[in-house]
């Protein structure tokens, strides 16, 4: 049922409204996730909507949290949680799927969040306690929920447009979900011993990796793998199964002490097929042999990607990295590994050049003998990636290249960008070709959902394919960019870094207008970050960064700070509203403007120095 939005001030007030909807609450230890023993020894078995026995309650504990006994309610929670895998997870299944997400939707205070749905009356639903890496199912048990703080402090809070208190009906569970059951985990065998159904696979991928280590071509392996599967599988897989077993064990996993390109190590000894078991010298010499580009940032001997919204200057970024390779200079104050770097310039050469020449002049460093080297025409690298190779090989003898930019992605790929066995075969080949060839890192350009900015369009099955991933945003109209790191497969996770955008006069053309050309430069102190953001604002420019300073008030709930800055956000869907504020808060509590505790905002003055 629904509910008509009122003023709800303390957790007994908030208590009541949930069972006035039909929702079967139950008191939580303060700034913790269990129930209160004393209070309700049975746990969420003791849940109710009788106002009396609630009372009671939150007389006895006033500062106690809620819980939702969530089948007693007619409810079913999908809990993503990041720390798990689970925001990769949740876009994967939907992918796969349908819609995953509910009207009803809450952010937990651990950094998760909660999709709430109905279970419609009468129906009788089978669900698996687990969907995928950290997205859970959570049908039988109980959610912690506004205004209740989390054991860090946080507070659990209703997305601003999806709060129940509001008067929002959660949405009905997904046809899809129900009696959905979870791969299985563990490998069956037959009374042979061979694997069956839910591990089949796995003597062939062994078997292909093997293959692999004896130097066969992958046309060879995938032939092999064909007239082996009937013995080996039980029952058969078909033929693409087979292909993308050679295909995902040959080129996305090639085995460490084989070379592309060049000449193969001799085997320490045959494979006998076990697992790989490292005493932990071995472990520390494995580790130590991870090498970066740029350290700690940009591994060598990789594929990620740059992606982002276009007008969020992604390129210029990405040339900035690029030339601070070439010229062995550090960037973002981190030591780079100098090296020749390919630019692949698929939207065309004259626009790089005029780059090039303004970020030389800028930084006055002189051009000539810079070793990067641009491709200037477009070519579908999943077809053609070993063009590229035999140019390098043919006009740069004896250069071996660090870092490979291929700008756009799109204009390098005739595929269908949301075909995960399409956009999986153009990674495979530029990590065949341009990455195993050299060693070096592979760096795509490529451009945003077109209502998801937080991850690249098309196929989940690009991030799944790649070793670090980030993703370029733009603060509306600013001519400042923020680069955030998703994904870095072999370290830490960057921290956001900001870059501000100058416009640099290159000369005169033959008509006499003035040439130009955007430079990025990384902004490496925070008293500079909140200058520039001051002067953006100053000069009618001012962003999502500047608003949210602009409308918290000392003392005033977030909740209300949210829903102020969705009414004057310009972004044009709910999730872009959302990210959109979590990018400004993060900023404005990074930078020291304000600080968000027990769910009210506190300004903390001029920022951080």
């Amino acid at each position: 049922m629904s509910v008509e939005p009122m003023s709800i001030t303390t957790p007994l007030a908030y208590a009541l409204a949930y069972a006035q909807m039909g929702w079967h609450v139950l008191p939580i230890e303060p700034r913790a996730k269990q129930p209160i023993g004393r209070l309700v020894p049975r746990g969420m078995l003791d849940a109710s909507i009788e106002s009396e026995a609630i009372r009671r309650w939150w007389k006895a504990c006033p500062d106690a949290g809620i819980g939702i006994a969530l089948a007693a309610s007619g409810l079913v929670a999908i809990d993503v949680d990041p720390r798990n895998g689970g925001t990769d997870s949740f876009e994967d299944l939907q992918a796969r799927h349908g819609s995953l997400r509910s009207d009803v939707m809450a952010y937990t205070g651990g950094g998760g969040e909660h999709h709430v749905f109905l279970i419609p009356q009468g129906a009788q639903v089978s669900l698996p306690g687990i969907l995928a890496p950290g997205v859970d199912v959570k049908a039988n048990g109980y959610i912690v929920v506004e205004p209740s703080l989390h054991p860090s402090g946080n507070a659990y809070c209703w997305e601003a447009s999806s709060s129940p208190l509001d008067g929002v009906v959660p949405s009905p569970l997904p046809d899809w979900l129900r009696n959905l059951r979870p791969a299985a985990a563990k490998l069956a065998k037959d009374e042979a011993g061979r694997v069956v159904t839910g591990g089949r696979n796995e003597h062939l991928s062994r078997r292909a990796f093997q293959l692999r280590k004896a130097g066969l071509a992958i046309a060879d392996i995938e032939d092999v793998l064909l007239k082996i599967n009937g013995r080996e599988c039980s029952p058969p897989l078909d033929d693409a199964e087979v292909r993308q077993i050679a295909q995902r064990k040959v080129i996305v996993q090639p085995d460490p002490d084989v070379h592309f390109g060049a000449p193969p190590k001799p085997a320490a000894a045959e494979d006998d097929g076990l697992l790989p078991l490292l005493s932990l010298d071995e472990l520390q010499a494995q580790a130590q042999n991870v090498s970066w580009i740029v350290k700690g940032v940009i591994p060598s001997d990789s594929v990620g990607m740059f992606f982002g919204a276009s007008g969020t200057f992604k390129s210029f970024i990405a040339l900035d990295l690029a030339l601070h390779v070439a010229h062995g200079m550090q960037w973002l104050r981190r030591k780079t590994r100098q090296a020749p770097v390919i630019w692949i310039a698929a939207e065309g050469g004259a626009g790089t050049w005029k780059r090039i020449e303004a970020w030389h002049r800028e930084h006055g460093i002189i051009w000539q003998g810079a070793p990067i080297y641009v491709v200037p025409v477009a070519l579908d690298l999943a077809q053609d990636a070993y063009r590229v190779v035999e140019a390098v090989k043919a006009k740069l003898p004896g250069i071996v290249p660090g870092l490979v930019i291929v700008d756009t992605l799109s204009q390098t790929f005739a595929g269908e960008e949301n075909s995960a066995s399409e956009i999986a075969a153009y990674l495979r080949q530029i990590s065949l070709w341009l990455r195993a060839e050299w060693r070096a890192a592979v760096l795509p350009i490529h451009h945003s959902g077109h209502s998801q900015n937080e991850r690249p369009r098309g196929s989940s099955a690009i991030r799944a394919n790649i070793d670090f991933l980030f993703g370029v945003h733009r603060d509306e109209k600013e001519m400042l960019a923020t680069l955030s790191c998703s994904k870095q497969k072999d370290g830490e996770l960057l921290e956001d870094q900001m870059f501000a955008m100058s416009v640099f006069e290159l000369g005169k053309d033959e008509d006499g207008d003035v040439l130009t050309s955007l430079v990025a430069r990384a902004v490496l102190s925070e008293t500079e970050r909140q200058e520039l953001v001051r002067h953006e604002a100053s000069k009618g420019r001012g962003g999502q960064n500047a608003l949210i300073l602009e409308l918290a008030q000392n003392g005033q709930e977030e909740k209300a700070l949210r829903l102020g800055f969705y009414e004057r956000c310009s972004a044009d869907s709910s999730d872009g509203r959302r990210q959109a504020y979590n990018r400004a808060r993060a900023w404005a509590v990074k930078a020291g403007f304000i600080e968000v505790k027990e769910g009210h905002v506190l300004l903390l003055g001029s920022g951080k120095a």
